[in-house]
């Protein structure tokens, strides 16, 4: 398969469409310089594919493939037939049955995240991480819903499948976040709105980047916490109910801590 247009251009054009223009910005990004060509694509969604869900790639690929055609404005049927064989030849993700040891993060590269980030990112990086919630469940926080005990913060929230769940968050780091964000009614507010999942999902992504020279999934801090509480022996049920777990299955399945690491192995053998 050609090229589409060797040399050029060195972007693409956002479509101002607010469902296409994050991912195209991260595209131009991506692309450092390099031409927007056949080759720098599949390496962009390549990227994705480690990153991110087969329904959110679908969404990608649509906005890319809609800023190549703003790009390339051309009649040309062998232009036209070359892209649409590219973005049909680009698969999706299978699910993964487990969480792969490239989406986990140690302790210290989560705080060297943390340390490198804007103090709002890294309090909302702590705040993923301590709680073990996904993104959309650790913003939809409401200040009112919120209650203090004799030894934490709780908050009942509707996490993923519409299932309820409560987070859990140390009194500091709690009192910390109100402090610092001042919110009237969400914990994570900006003058007086929440703060959107896409804006923390992309900025955390930049600065991890930054910070560790990998591409970081805002999940992989929920991934990361059920790891290490695992590792460090704490038992399957409570690891569970605190992922939001509806059956211990689901966290033996997704997080195979009972599996030895190559290094084990290794170690181990004759």
């Amino acid at each position: 398969m050609t090229s589409l247009i060797l040399g050029t251009p060195t972007s693409l054009p956002i479509l101002r469409k607010p469902e296409y223009d994050p991912t195209i910005r991260r595209f131009n990004e991506f692309l450092a310089g390099r031409s927007a060509n056949e080759e720098t694509i599949r390496e962009f969604f390549e990227l994705e594919a480690s990153l991110y869900s087969a329904k959110s790639i679908m969404l990608h690929k649509s906005a890319i493939k809609a800023a190549a055609k703003q790009a390339y404005p051309t009649h040309d049927i062998r232009i036209i037939a070359t892209m649409d064989a590219l973005f049909k030849s680009i698969k999706l993700p299978k699910p993964q049955d487990r969480v792969q040891e490239k989406d986990l993060f140690s302790k210290e590269e989560i705080r060297k995240i943390v340390a490198h980030s804007p103090k709002h990112i890294g309090l909302f990086i702590k705040s993923l991480y301590n709680t073990c919630s996904r993104v959309s469940e650790c913003l939809s926080m409401r200040l009112d819903d919120c209650f203090e005990d004799e030894q934490a913060i709780r908050c009942p929230i509707v996490g993923k499948g519409k299932k309820e769940r409560t987070l859990v968050m140390g009194k500091a780091l709690f009192h910390t976040v109100c402090k610092h964000f001042g919110g009237r009614t969400w914990l994570f507010e900006h003058h007086g709105k929440r703060y959107s999942r896409q804006h923390m999902w992309e900025t955390i992504r930049r600065y991890g980047r930054e910070a560790t020279g990998r591409w970081i999934h805002p999940h992989s801090m929920r991934h990361s916490r059920i790891t290490h509480l695992l590792e460090d022996g704490v038992p399957l049920v409570a690891v569970s109910r605190l992922a939001g777990h509806s059956q211990t299955s689901t966290t033996t399945q997704f997080y195979a801590h009972n599996q030895m690491k190559a290094a084990e192995i290794i170690r181990t053998g004759i």
